[in-house]
């Protein structure tokens, strides 16, 4: 009886891992900044925003998870839940109200005043000793310290150079700085990003990517130009795909820039899988095995000539 439950448990695992494994989801995003008030809202479905749900809102902190168009789970964080600061200030445990000047007001004298007042007396006296002592030592200690650098020998410029040079060889014998001006090394995996990054592209639809930015420069031929540029690209952008679409707006005179943008992706755990496998079949391994070894005999070849010097 007990391995038909845990059959049941590990079928009931394996059917729902391939149905979040093939099934297709959705990330979706939308800000804007307009008159220094920012917004942005966020979202993740799975199959269809109708089946199942999940959004935030930057703005009142407020998460929603919705199946079926059901609300199922809400939790909400508001930004302005900031209780107002209180106008009394206990010290010593009474209550000292600050007025609209700003001045306090003090309660009226109790029966233990004159002690306080006597204690208050008694630490300022103390205070007063304390920074006389410490006026009188400043000179000694001021003396000491100039006559402990008079006798105290300068560091001679020897020794800055041959930190320089200590540093300047960790950082040629540092592994990355080795492979990176390996040339076969940095060009084969020049090759492998961008081809995974090309499958990436390819299993990721972009449904939706609008962006307008309108921003002033202080020179306004500065902000003529960005104009000029950004329509080049966004044109050429829109004859490689209709749901990419770039605009820049300039603001020639001092006004607030605005943004306001748009995102829409999809894919799911089984498209994401190919960049991940082609990633690790076509990964040069050799070419850095061998570039490995030959910085591994480098460095024996540098200790042993520093051995002899």
């Amino acid at each position: 009886m007990i391995w038909y439950i845990f059959l049941i448990i590990a079928v009931s695992l394996i059917a729902i891992f391939l149905f979040v494994y093939l099934s297709p989801f959705g990330i979706a995003a939308s800000g804007n900044n307009h008159h220094r008030k920012i917004s942005f809202n966020a979202a993740a479905y799975l199959i269809h925003p109708a089946f199942c749900k999940v959004t935030w809102d930057y703005e009142t902190g407020e998460i929603k998870w919705l199946f079926c168009l059901i609300s199922v789970w809400r939790s909400k964080k508001g930004h302005g839940t900031e209780q107002p600061a209180d106008d009394t200030i206990k010290k010593d445990g009474h209550d000292d109200t600050i007025t609209e000047r700003g001045e306090t007001a003090f309660p009226a004298s109790s029966p233990s005043g004159s002690s306080a007042e006597n204690e208050t007396m008694v630490e300022v006296k103390a205070e007063t000793t304390a920074t006389d002592t410490d006026a009188q030592r400043k000179p000694e200690q001021s003396e000491i310290a100039g006559q402990s650098e008079k006798t105290q020998p300068h560091p001679q410029p020897d020794v800055k150079t041959k930190k320089r040079r200590c540093l300047i060889d960790r950082f040629n014998h540092h592994p990355a700085v080795f492979f990176i001006r390996d040339r076969s090394l940095r060009e084969k995996t020049l090759r492998w990003i961008l081809r995974v990054l090309k499958s990436i592209f390819t299993v990721v639809k972009i449904r939706r990517c609008n962006a307008m930015v309108a921003y002033a420069f202080d020179d306004p031929s500065v902000g003529g130009k960005m104009f000029g540029y950004i329509e080049g690209v966004r044109n050429a952008m829109g004859a490689y795909s209709k749901e990419i679409n770039f605009r820049y707006v300039p603001h020639f005179k001092n006004e607030e820039n605005e943004f306001d943008g748009d995102l829409k992706v999809e894919t799911s755990l089984c498209r994401l899988s190919f960049p991940l496998v082609l990633g690790v079949l076509t990964l040069p391994y050799y070419t850095f095995g061998m570039t490995w070894w030959r910085y591994r005999s480098v460095m024996k070849k540098g200790k042993k000539d520093a051995k002899r010097d």
